[in-house]
């Protein structure tokens, strides 16, 4: 894990993960720069997944014995979030908020089978009573064993976005003739402080048969909700598009992406962005190296 703060990159004083980290950072309570990631007994799978066939990131949700950790930055340690651990499931793709959390939790059944993930919200101190997000359906796929579930959650004040791909009939277009049952993608949107009492908001809806194929990488910057849009160009390939919309809602903006996109974060005026390095078609098989760049935005 390596941290760019106005100078050249250092590396910083945790240890490395044999699959690139799903690392979130936010600020603590006394506003220092904390970064929430996950480390597994058995890592997930680059194995080629709908999702991660694309961007070749690990199906986080296949992880086994998974644990969420704490580092602050200038520490010399990460710290394991312990009270968030339950020795039945694994947690994973935590997002941090001053004294907040959001992360998924997947209950592990016999021998580690996979089963649907949750999105809940609980206090880093483990005080208080632990919340569930209410969007997305709960699904399990007996044949793919699919990361199925919440494959991207951001935090942002009491605003929680996040990602959610389910296997199903419900997203097949009439006519398209499609090897396997369509995945479909959707992005959330909830108000942490009425979880449970207020209906989550759809934000966009993407299906692995229709023109936006599926949804990542949601951020919050100046009152805006940005996330990634894969969307199909041509029969011969997709891209991406940078979306953007109010947080309150109304239109949505577009911009096309830089190819080979793996994720995007956005803050007040600077796009940072993941790219797969070179950009090789799917059939490529090797293993992926990432470049981080970032632009005015």
């Amino acid at each position: 894990m390596a941290s760019l703060r106005g100078g050249p990159v250092s590396t910083l004083p945790v240890p490395g993960r044999s699959v690139p980290f799903d690392v979130d950072l936010g600020p603590d309570v006394d506003g220092n720069v904390v970064a929430v990631y996950s480390r597994c007994r058995v890592e997930p799978s680059r194995g080629g997944g709908f999702r991660e066939v694309q961007t070749r990131l690990p199906a986080y949700g296949l992880g086994q014995g998974c644990d969420l950790f704490r580092y602050r930055l200038g520490e010399h340690a990460e710290r394991r979030l312990r009270h968030l651990s339950d020795p039945g499931a694994s947690e994973y793709l935590p997002s941090v908020w001053r004294d907040t959390v959001a992360f998924a939790r997947r209950e592990e059944r016999g021998r580690g089978r996979p089963t649907p993930g949750r999105v809940l919200v609980r206090t880093l101190d483990g005080t208080g009573r632990t919340m569930r997000a209410r969007g997305g359906k709960l699904h399990y796929d007996e044949l793919s064993g699919d990361n199925l579930g919440p494959v991207a959650i951001e935090l942002f004040g009491r605003r929680l976005a996040y990602v959610w791909d389910t296997i199903g009939q419900e997203c097949r277009s009439p006519g398209v003739d499609f090897k396997y049952d369509p995945v479909t993608s959707e992005l959330w949107l909830e108000d942490i402080g009425r979880l449970g009492t207020a209906k989550p908001q759809g934000v966009s809806r993407g299906c692995s048969t229709d023109p936006t194929v599926r949804l990542q990488s949601p951020s919050f910057a100046a009152g805006r909700l940005h996330y990634v849009a894969r969307v199909r160009e041509t029969q011969a390939g997709s891209g991406s598009e940078l979306r953007s919309r109010l947080i309150r809602g109304g239109a949505t903006t577009r911009m096309v992406a830089p190819p080979c996109l793996a994720s995007m974060v956005v803050d007040a005026r600077t796009l940072y962005a993941s790219r797969r390095v070179p950009c090789p078609g799917l059939e490529d098989r090797r293993p992926p190296r990432y470049q981080v760049t970032r632009t005015a935005h």
